[in-house]
C-alpha cells in the first residue's frame, strides 16, 4: 500500500509479530521510517523479519499489542515528524507552532543595496538580478554585495506612457522578463512584459498584454512558455507565448491570495503568497496546487522568487533574500522558526533522559538557542536546558543553580547534530552529543524544579514562552522517566545517525 499499512515486523522466525511503528513512507523517493521494540542481545545479532502483507491490509490499531503505542510505552513523549502526534499514546497536552515540513532549508540570508523589493531573477549562470520600482541591479550568486550593472529608471526607459510598476521576473537567456504596468489600475488597460539585457539590464523591447485586462505581478518561465501571475486575482494563472501571445487561462484548485513571485522548479510551479504565513505553494502545470513548499510566518511579506537550477531565491518586502538548497533526505523532518513546541507532562518527574535530532538552519551568526528543555514554567530558575552558548560558542547544559556544563562541540550552523541530556534524580546530570558523554557532573540540582506538578519538554527554547529561541529543523525527539546508560545512548546515536553501521539489511 502507497501509505505503508501492510508492512509488519516480525521476530527472526518470521511468524512472532514484535511492536512496530511506520512513522513516515514516501514510496516515490524510497524514503521511509520504521521503529521496531525488540530485546538486542549483547553477544549475538538480533535479527528482525520485515514483511509485507496483501495491499488490502490496513496498519495496525494504534494500541493493538503490536502497534505504536506498544513501540513507545517506556516513554512520556515521542515526536517522530512530519506527524506531531504523541506516539506514545499519552495524553499529555501540546503546545507551540511548527513550520511545515519541506526538502528546503534555508543556508544563505543577505540584504542587498537599495533595499528591492518587488522580485528577484536568478539564473544557472549566477547572475541575481534584483528588481525595485525605480531599480534594476545585476550582482553575481558569488558576491552579493558588489553591483556589476544598474539600471536606474527601468520605467523610464521603456518609454511606455503611465506605467509605473515593475513586478518579479526571470531571466530567459540574456533577456529579463518582467511584469511592467500601471498599479493600482481598474479596469487593468495598461499591463505589459518588458525584456532587458540580462548583462547591461538596458531596456530592449515590450509586449502589450493590456486586451487581456489582469493585473500582473510575477512572470516565470518553463522553457518553453510564460506563466503570469495576478496579485488580485489568486483564482488563475496565465500561460503567454515569449511574445506576448495569450495561451491559456488556468484555473487553480484552490485560491492563492496576493501572488507575488513565481518560478519553475522541476515541471511544477512555485508561487509565492503574501498572506500571513507567507506560504510558498507548489502548482501543477494544470493547475493544481498540490501543496506548501515552505512557509516563514512572522517575516515580512513574500515578494520576487526565482530558481537557479539548484537553489530557491526568495525575496522579501525588506529587501532581505533567503536562500534555500534542497536537502530530500530531511523532508520528514519539522521547523520550528523562532518559537518553541512543547508537552506539558502531569506529572513530573526529576528522573529523565530528553534526546532530539536538530538541523540548525540558523546562518545569521552565533545566537545562543534552546535546542531542548525541560522546565516548570516560564521561569529560568524551574529548568534545565541543552543550548548553544554563544560566549565559548559551544554546546552546554545549564541550570539556574550549577550553571553552564559544556562540551567541547561548536557545531557550525547548518550542521546535524543529536543531543540528549539527563538527570538521574540525586544530583547527576549528563550531556551527550552524538553518542559520545560530553559532560558529566555527580552533583547538579534537581530540575525540573518549582511548585506544582506539571512541566514541559520542549523543543527549539529553553522555556514554553519562547525564550532563548531560534530556527532550527528537529526529528525523532523524546523524554523518558529513567536516566539512560552511556551504552544505550550510544547505540540510539548510532542507529539514528548512521544506521548501516548499526544493523545490515538482507534481501528474502
Amino acid at each position: 500500500m502507497a501509505d505503508g499499512g501492510n508492512l509488519r515486523a516480525y521476530a527472526a522466525d518470521g511468524t512472532t509479530m514484535i511492536p512496530h511503528d511506520l512513522t513516515y513512507i514516501n514510496p516515490a523517493r524510497k524514503l521511509g521510517r520504521l521503529f521496531i521494540r525488540t530485546n538486542l542481545s549483547a553477544s549475538s545479532d538480533t535479527a528482525v523479519v520485515i514483511a509485507l502483507q496483501d495491499g488490502a491490509s490496513s496498519a495496525l490499531a494504534v494500541t493493538d499489542t503490536n502497534g505504536r503505542n506498544a513501540v513507545w510505552a517506556d516513554y512520556e513523549v515521542v515526536w517522530v515528524f512530519p506527524d506531531a502526534v504523541n506516539r506514545t499514546g499519552k495524553g499529555h497536552a501540546q503546545g507551540g507552532s511548527l513550520v511545515a515540513h519541506s526538502e528546503w532549508v534555508r543556508d544563505l540570508y543577505h540584504s542587498f543595496v537599495g533595499d528591492p523589493h518587488q522580485g528577484i531573477a536568478v539564473d544557472t549562470a549566477g547572475r541575481v538580478i534584483t528588481i525595485d520600482t525605480t531599480w534594476l541591479r545585476r550582482h553575481t550568486s558569488a558576491d552579493l554585495v558588489t553591483v556589476q550593472a544598474s539600471n536606474s529608471d527601468p520605467i523610464l526607459a521603456s518609454g511606455i506612457a503611465g506605467v509605473n510598476h515593475l513586478g518579479d521576473g526571470c531571466i530567459i537567456g540574456n533577456e529579463v522578463f518582467l511584469p511592467l504596468e500601471e498599479y493600482p489600475n481598474s479596469p487593468y488597460d495598461n499591463q505589459h512584459i518588458a525584456v532587458y539585457d540580462a548583462d547591461t539590464l538596458a531596456f530592449l523591447r515590450s509586449y502589450d498584454i493590456s486586451a487581456n485586462a489582469h493585473e500582473v505581478s510575477g512572470i516565470a518561465h518553463d522553457g518553453i512558455d510564460l506563466w503570469i501571475t495576478d496579485f488580485t486575482d489568486g483564482s488563475v494563472l496565465y500561460r503567454y507565448s515569449t511574445t506576448g501571445a495569450l495561451l491559456e487561462t488556468v484555473v487553480l484548485s484552490e485560491t492563492i491570495a496576493n501572488m507575488q513571485g513565481i518560478t519553475h522548479v522541476d515541471g511544477v510551479l512555485h508561487i509565492s503568497s503574501d498572506t500571513a504565513d507567507n506560504p510558498v505553494k507548489a502548482v501543477a502545470p494544470d493547475g493544481t496546487v498540490t501543496g506548501t513548499v515552505l512557509e516563514r510566518a512572522g517575516l515580512s511579506i513574500n515578494e520576487g522568487l526565482s530558481f537557479d537550477g539548484t537553489s530557491l531565491w526568495l525575496l522579501r518586502g525588506d529587501g532581505n533574500v533567503s536562500r534555500y538548497a534542497r536537502l530530500p533526505r530531511k523532508v520528514d523532518w519539522r521547523k520550528v522558526h523562532f518559537a518553541p513546541f512543547f508537552a506539558t507532562i502531569d506529572p513530573r518527574s526529576d528522573v529523565w533522559t530528553m534526546a532530539a535530532s536538530v538541523y540548525w538552519s540558523e546562518v545569521t551568526g552565533d545566537l545562543q538557542q534552546g535546542f531542548l528543555s525541560h522546565a516548570n514554567g516560564t521561569s529560568s530558575a524551574n529548568r534545565a536546558t541543552i543550548a548553544y552558548d554563544d560566549g565559548p560558542d559551544v554546546l552546554a547544559m545549564w541550570n539556574a543553580s550549577d550553571g553552564w556544563m559544556s562540551s567541547a562541540r561548536n557545531p557550525g550552523t547548518t550542521d546535524t547534530i543529536r543531543l540528549a541530556g539527563s538527570h538521574n534524580g540525586t544530583g547527576g546530570r549528563r550531556l551527550w552529543v552524538d553518542g559520545v558523554l560530553e559532560s558529566s557532573e555527580a552533583a547538579s540540582a534537581s530540575r525540573p524544579a518549582g511548585a506544582g506538578t506539571a512541566a514541559e519538554f520542549i523543543l527549539n527554547a529553553s522555556q514554553s514562552d519562547g525564550a532563548e529561541d531560534g530556527e532550527a529543523y528537529y526529528q525523532f525527539a523524546w523524554l523518558r522517566h529513567a536516566s539512560m546508560s552511556d551504552a544505550w545512548m550510544a547505540a540510539e546515536a548510532a542507529n539514528m545517525a548512521d544506521p548501516a553501521a548499526f544493523y545490515t539489511i538482507t534481501g528474502p
